[in-house]
């Protein structure tokens, strides 16, 4: 992946428009969206807020064979969540997929079939990649995060107590 800066801000339906049907902008990078991601004490805890998350991204834009505008490629990063089990720091790798259509109003959105995902854009056809990034990390955080296995768990129980 590159470790060229993203943009703050894109106009995604025209990099669809101009990739047309078939074809395909590219925009790869980095970028810190850990200003932006607002999940408290599953992260580092309150004491840091301002921690930094950089995410690898390749964002590929075209139309698909329908005609529908398209944003898909993937996110990578790694971040800092505490284990809810024995509440001590974890890595935690995220490897996201994309996969959806941009739209700027509500008929937009009405217009797209149900098996596609809207990206929802401001009114005048902008993005601010960093937020649309934090959200789509949100989207993919645990519901409960917890170290994959029991045994790295760092707690400490007392004697003749384990964890079922």
């Amino acid at each position: 992946m590159s470790t060229f800066e993203l943009p703050k801000s894109i106009e995604p339906l025209k990099f669809c428009q101009k990739a047309g049907r078939g074809g395909q902008s590219i925009l790869s990078g980095q970028l810190d969206v850990g200003q932006n991601l607002a999940i408290g004490e599953l992260l580092e805890g309150p004491d840091k807020p301002n921690h930094s998350v950089v995410v690898q991204a390749e964002l590929i834009f075209g139309q698909d064979q329908m005609g529908f505008s398209m944003v898909t490629g993937e996110l990578h990063t790694q971040i800092k969540l505490r284990c809810q089990r024995c509440l001590g720091l974890f890595d935690y790798p995220m490897d996201i997929q994309l996969s959806l259509s941009p739209v700027s109003s509500e008929k937009e959105l009405e217009s797209l079939p149900d098996y596609i995902e809207p990206l929802v854009l401001q009114p005048d056809g902008s993005l601010l990649v960093s937020n649309w990034l934090a959200e789509e990390l949100h989207l993919a955080l645990p519901m409960v995060p917890k170290h994959e296995n029991r045994e790295m768990c760092e707690l400490t129980l007392p004697k003749g107590v384990t964890l079922e």
